[in-house]
């Protein structure tokens, strides 16, 4: 089901600063063309990075708008030929352009994307030019900072796309969040050992103190118990004295 591109655009920016919006996916959308009214506002978001018009039955690429930080571009399944490419030259910034399913038939219509000196990664899958024998050699020997065609490297690797990247990215963040736990976990253990050890200090100590209450009991019962032998001595004494008085006052017969 196609859409108006100003309604996708607004659908998107949500009416938030231009200049915050780095991409826009605006496949299915029928432009057909660029019009004088497409292109200004598409120029509206000068920090535009990633621009997505697959499937919007393009069939040319006249007035495509001036975007001056544009990396990335999707034209796919759309009806572009090869004499259209020429209208993407002042992309200085250009680094992937996706080309899948369109009209492009002749390996020399590619010569003029060499003017794209950041251009790394190319689409052409579908494209008549890619049934060419020679299709692949002669791409990688024109444009001779390309690294990724038709999602091959040159040397025939396939090569990963950011979706698995994401994936690894995320697998990677959860080990990181999973090591931070057990991080966690492991200063819990330690928190709770200083706290057993601190424990174990206090009880100690109350056991110091009761060991020195009791000996202070011990020492206390012990001089009350020579306070009472004191004091039997002196009753002992007392009474012997008495009876030596006794026996003096008693006169001969």
């Amino acid at each position: 089901m196609s859409q108006d591109i100003f309604e996708l655009i607004e659908e998107q920016t949500q009416n938030n600063d231009p200049n915050t919006i780095e991409e826009l996916v605006l496949d299915k959308s029928k432009i057909g063309k660029f019009t004088e009214e497409i292109k200004k506002k598409l120029e509206s978001f000068p920090n535009l990075t990633s621009l997505s018009l697959n499937e919007c039955e393009i069939t040319s690429l006249e007035n495509f708008p001036k975007l001056p930080k544009l990396i990335r571009v999707e034209l796919i399944d759309n009806k572009i030929t090869g004499q259209q490419l020429k209208h993407l030259l002042h992309l200085s910034e250009l680094q992937s352009l996706s080309l899948g399913g369109n009209l492009i038939k002749n390996l020399k219509e590619i010569d003029v994307l060499q003017q794209l000196p950041k251009l790394f990664q190319l689409d052409f899958l579908n494209n008549d030019v890619a049934q060419d024998p020679n299709y692949r050699e002669y791409v990688f020997s024109t444009l001779k900072g390309l690294g990724i065609l038709d999602n091959y490297d040159s040397k025939g690797q396939e090569v990963q796309y950011d979706d698995e990247d994401d994936e690894d990215g995320d697998d990677q963040d959860d080990e990181d969040e999973d090591e931070e736990d057990d991080e966690d976990e492991d200063e819990g253990d330690e928190g709770d050992d200083d706290e057993e050890g601190v424990n174990q200090n206090e009880e100690s100590d109350d056991d110091e103190e009761v060991e020195e209450e009791e000996g202070d009991e011990e020492f206390d019962e012990g001089a009350d118990d020579d306070d009472a032998e004191d004091e039997e001595d002196d009753d002992d004494a007392e009474a012997i004295e008495q009876k030596s008085t006794q026996k003096k006052k008693v006169k001969p017969n």
